[in-house]
């Protein structure tokens, strides 16, 4: 089974943040974009399909803190106001102009100073010289302060570092601006000598190209670290190339920090893996991207990142992370942030990677796409990738870094300025790989990845906007995968009005009447975090605020073939649980149906799954209900699954009798209809069983008589023996005296 995460799902906001300067808008406001982070699709030979990923809070030892509120919605759009900046520069007493197409050669022992007037680098020397004719290689007066490569000319680097990685460094006191093309030397057929400068400031309107350039070439890594400032303004290419005969290429590294200021990016950045592209090979990994500020800078991206992995003959090549955060400024993104995995032909498909987005008491605001779905594959016992997970965090503390195993360096917020807020539109596709559709595939589908918050500090807004749908189903396969997780929590509202859907995969088969098992449904968890009894901070409160939700909720399980057994029977609805302390407003209609078995071999085969469970319990003022509710069981050929019913979850208490359970101190409001019917077998199969109705109870503690109800239909299914009934309790009144033995004497 998935994991069962614990902390908060974050998000909500009712107040803009806007400066002076340029708008970004993010184009729908009319619920365009999708979060989908399905489970691939398995073989139908044994192979199994992959499980729905996590929406929710960080997943660590560490719980999250909760924000204020949290708002998903369809409607409203994110607004990003930033002026972006373009600074002159300044190299310095002693710059290297670039005028001309350059190569500067670098100098190995005897270190013998070249004509007066060339610029060149030393071995395992941190600066870059202009001979001044002196005999002396490395004087102090002779350092190069800035480069400045003008339009139309390119400037190639020899590589001064030889270790593991080769590569070109340099210091500089003063900037580096380029306005040309900015590349380094070919160390082999393989590798592209990578770059790591230190500068003032950096500032490019040109093109720095470092990516492979012959077959199957590695692309080189580049880390560029400034004080005062990054704007990049131009593409940059580091990534592998492809390859007819072997493997691709590996994208290089893009890393991109001040110290001070701003890290601004609005060029296309390039660091996705080559492809194989002949008769073998695999595909190449992509590389890693970071833009960041150390202290209190902003960090503005509008360019989009490529970090994919290459499609392959034989596997796919691994997306890698995209990083984007600043220490103590805003963080924004406008532009689309890719790396998923590539798709394999003979082998698997490559993994997606994680996006993180990351600040300290201030703005986290992205508008951009996000793509990290795992590649498929068309083997037939090849895997698909599992996708990535996006991160979104903001820290009231500092972490001197983006966050690691590092020791973390506490501020208090006071000392920082504001508590930040989070809004986020865009698409997040971050769903599982598929294999290949042939009856006889025996691979597995990846997993769905997810997203996650972490938040310190409980006054963070976040908002979610612009959002159709949450998809998180299972994938089909022979075992079927589950559906994912949603988890939201927050103290004072929690708003969703966007529909959820977290089904369980489909069982299937190879075509004969061989047995195949579908995919439980998933679990909505609202306003309770901490229901599988981890360990969380003690200043939670385990019930929370208002809980508003009008999205439709669909947990059904998947569809079974031939299952034998009790055991095997899968294919059972999920979970839905609301949790305040104050009002609970429900409009959405809810399904936890358990799935159909579809299969024909007739015999003791053929198990219904059983339907899910609902509960809502409000401690204040109302509980509303006015969404249709359904958790009827599946049918079977020989036992049909019964209605409500949580399944060993362990989330309701009298042994999962009560499977819907609507409760509130003071009223309950549940004018639609709650369908809870126990599922039909086969009458004229031998010792077949119909699945039991389900339990039900509307009721409050203080005033018995404040309960509203509409139609509740909880019958028994069909079979040899019919499937018999549980209690209907309306207001602490039996309005259905059920057959089946009654729930347990409480202590």
């Amino acid at each position: 089974m998935r994991d069962k995460r614990t902390l908060i799902f974050l998000a909500v906001i009712f107040t803009a943040f806007s400066v002076t300067g340029c708008d970004f808008l993010s184009s729908s406001d009319t619920g365009s974009y999708v979060i989908n982070m399905s489970g691939g699709d398995g073989g139908a030979n044994d192979g199994a399909g992959g499980y729905g990923g996590y929406a929710g809070p960080y997943n660590d030892e560490d719980s999250s803190d909760l924000p204020e509120n949290i708002l998903i919605s369809p409607i409203g759009s994110v607004k990003i106001n930033y002026t972006p900046h373009s600074p002159a520069g300044n190299t310095g007493s002693n710059p290297l102009n670039v005028t001309s197409n350059l190569t500067v050669p670098t100098l190995s022992e005897p270190f013998t100073e070249p004509e007066t007037g060339t610029a060149y680098l030393v071995e395992y020397n941190e600066y870059m010289y202009i001979s001044d004719g002196d005999g002396v290689f490395d004087n102090e007066t002779s350092r190069v302060t800035g480069i400045k490569i003008h339009s139309g000319c390119t400037l190639t680097l020899d590589s001064n570092i030889f270790e593991e990685d080769t590569f070109t460094y340099f210091e500089l006191a003063k900037d580096f601006i380029n306005f040309g093309t900015v590349t380094t030397s070919e160390l082999t057929v393989d590798v592209r000598g990578g770059l790591e400068m230190y500068a003032n400031t950096f500032i490019n309107h040109g093109t720095l190209a470092i990516q492979g350039t012959e077959p199957g070439q590695n692309g080189g890594n580049l880390y560029i670290y400034t004080q005062y400032g990054v704007f990049n303004f131009g593409p940059i290419n580091t990534f592998g190339s492809d390859n007819a005969d072997n493997d691709g290429g590996q994208g290089g590294d893009v890393e991109m920090r001040s110290t001070y200021t701003v890290a601004q990016n609005m060029g296309i950045i390039d660091a996705h893996g080559g492809q194989a592209t002949g008769d073998s090979g695999d595909g190449g990994d992509g590389g890693y991207f970071e833009l960041y500020t150390e202290n209190t800078g902003t960090v503005f991206n509008s360019g989009k990142i490529y970090t994919y992995g290459g499609t392959g003959i034989a596997n796919g090549g691994n997306g890698n992370s995209i990083f984007v955060g600043s220490e103590y400024g805003d963080t924004f993104n406008t532009a689309a942030l890719n790396s998923y995995g590539g798709d394999g032909g003979t082998g698997t498909g490559g993994d997606g990677n994680e996006i993180w987005f990351y600040t300290v008491g201030k703005n986290l605001k992205n508008i951009g796409n996000m793509n990290c779905y795992g590649g498929s594959t068309t083997s037939l016992d090849g895997g698909g990738g599992s996708g990535g997970i996006i991160y979104f965090d903001i820290y009231n503390y500092s972490d001197m870094y983006k966050p690691s195993n590092k020791p973390k360096i506490e501020i208090p917020v006071d000392d920082i300025g504001q508590k930040g807020s989070l809004q986020i539109a865009g698409n997040m596709k971050c769903y599982g790989g598929n294999v290949s559709t042939a009856l006889t595939a025996t691979g597995f589908g990846g997993d769905g990845g997810g997203f996650e918050f972490y938040l310190e500090g409980h006054n963070t807004t976040i908002e979610l906007l612009g959002y159709g749908s949450i998809t998180g189903n299972g994938g089909d396969g022979n075992i079927a995968g589950d559906g994912g997780e949603v988890i939201l929590a927050a103290i004072n509202k929690t708003i969703n009005n966007v529909p959820i859907t977290l089904k369980g995969g489909n069982g299937i088969n190879d075509g004969s009447d061989t047995m195949a098992r579908g995919g439980y449904g998933g679990i909505v968890n609202i306003g309770f975090f901490d229901i599988f009894g981890y360990e969380t901070k003690p200043k939670f409160s385990p019930m929370l605020g208002f809980i508003e939700n009008s999205g439709n909720i669909d947990l059904s399980g998947g569809t079974n073939i031939n299952t034998i057994d009790e055991e095997g029977r899968a294919g059972s609805g999920g979970q839905l649980l609301f949790f305040s302390s104050s009002t609970i407003d429900n409009t959405g209609n809810i399904i936890c149906n358990g799935g159909h078995d579809i299969g024909t071999a007739g015999g003791v085969t053929g198990f219904g799954g059983h339907g899910g469970g609902v509960m809502m319990l409000g401690s204040s003022d109302v509980t509303k209900n006015h969404g249709e509710i359904h958790c009827n069981g599946g049918n079977g050929a020989y036992n049909g699954g019964n209605a409500a019913y949580s399944d060993g979850n362990d989330l309701f208490d009298e042994s999962d009798y009560y499977g819907i359970t609507i409760v509130n101190y003071d009223a309950v409001d549940n004018p639609a209809p709650i369908i809870a019917n126990g599922r039909n077998a086969n009458v004229n199969t031998a010792g077949s069983h119909g699945g039991s109705g389900g339990g039900v109870r509307l009721i409050t503690t203080l005033h018995p008589n404040a309960v509203v109800a509409g139609p509740i239909i909880a019958n028994g299914g069909t079979g040899e023996t019919p499937g018999c009934t549980k209690n209907v309790l309306v207001g602490g009144i039996a309005t259905q005296i059920g057959t089946c033995p009654p729930p347990p004497v409480e202590d």
